[in-house]
């Protein structure tokens, strides 16, 4: 009387491995923490690049390659790297919104003068 349903898993559960970020190893934009860059340095940096034997060094369609290339090697000097996520804020933020759960009971069992709910 019911619909039989089959769940193939990519994984074999009880073995979870801890997952870590990829793009922290590569070498690009996005293994760089651009909100701890130093802004003044890396404008320094750019204006120290001739751009326009950059451009004149190639055709039209290597312009572009070449570009992002001298932008990320630039950023790779100047810019400090990612740190992997240490998984810890979900941790926190559990603590803390339980935290405020009781709270406000704790509030809510005062204003209504319930003795036997409040423990101290």
């Amino acid at each position: 009387d019911h619909d039989m349903v089959n769940v193939l898993l990519s994984f074999t559960p009880g073995t979870m491995e801890e997952t870590q970020a990829t793009y922290l190893d590569e070498m690009n934009f996005r293994s760089l923490d651009f909100s701890q860059a130093d802004f003044d340095q890396l404008n320094e940096e750019f204006a120290k690049v001739t751009w326009k034997e950059l451009r004149d060094s190639g055709t039209f369609e290597e312009f572009p390659a070449k570009f992002n290339q001298a932008m990320l090697e630039i950023c790779l000097e100047s810019v400090p790297r990612k740190k992997p996520p240490t998984g810890k804020p979900k941790v926190y933020n559990s603590l803390r919104r339980r935290k405020a759960k009781l709270k406000s009971r704790l509030a809510a069992a005062k204003c209504s003068g319930n003795s036997a709910r409040i423990k101290e």
